[in-house]
């Protein structure tokens, strides 16, 4: 399987997995057209799209994906099964720390296992998978967000939005070393960075000497 980020952050997000079985569309969080441009007005094999939660930025777009006769897979309204089968791809749903009924994603198919989190306080589940690539939310630093904020360069609402609903860097680096079994893994993406990071490239390059994993960021 491969995941491409096509858009990711709070100005709307968009990923998609593919793979030679088929393609899944997660968190259509842009306009319509801007979807339809990311990929290439190529809406072949496409199997289900899913949604994690109900924020505009990453639901913008999910009622046109229904209309346009894509299956759409909004767990948080759905009655949750362990397993749910999204044409060729298994599905694990799991709960994040956001806002009510938000989820994050195990997504298999055949040997290959992608774990996806994002917009989450923290996490601290322990899947007993061997993921073949990651994609986990890395949103802020917590230091320089306070630094910031003290210089009046990000507002007392923007600091604690961050602060309560979204992943630290440390917690990211934190779960990856201490709950992710990361023998198999072949790529890391990083999802949903803000301004509070600085540089994302030097962000990039941090966790991949740290975790000898190809690391990934959208836009890097």
């Amino acid at each position: 399987m491969r995941f491409i980020q096509h858009y990711s952050g709070s100005a709307g997000n968009l990923y998609q997995v593919q793979s030679p079985m088929g393609r899944l569309l997660i968190d259509p969080g842009v306009t319509f057209s801007k979807l339809c441009k990311a990929l290439g007005h190529n809406f072949n094999g496409i199997q289900g799209c899913l949604v994690s939660h109900d924020h505009k930025d990453h639901c913008k777009a999910a009622d046109d994906v229904a209309e346009y006769g894509i299956d759409l897979f909004d767990f948080s309204n759905l009655r949750m099964k362990q397993i749910n089968q999204v044409g060729s791809f298994d599905v694990i749903p799991f709960p994040t720390i956001h806002i009510d009924r938000s989820m994050g994603f195990i997504v298999r198919q055949g040997t290959e296992a992608l774990l996806f989190v994002t917009d989450t306080k923290n996490i601290t589940q322990r899947f007993n998978v061997q993921f073949t690539t990651i994609a986990i939310e890395c949103s802020y630093d917590r230091v320089k967000a306070d630094a910031l904020f003290a210089a009046g360069k990000i507002n007392k609402f923007y600091r604690e939005q961050r602060l309560t609903q979204h992943l630290e860097i440390n917690d990211t680096k934190r779960y990856l070393r201490e709950f992710c079994d990361l023998s198999q893994c072949r790529e890391l993406h990083l999802l949903h960075m803000s301004k509070t990071l600085g540089d994302k490239e030097s962000v990039r390059q941090e966790f991949e000497t740290e975790f000898l994993i190809n690391t990934f960021i959208a836009g890097v």
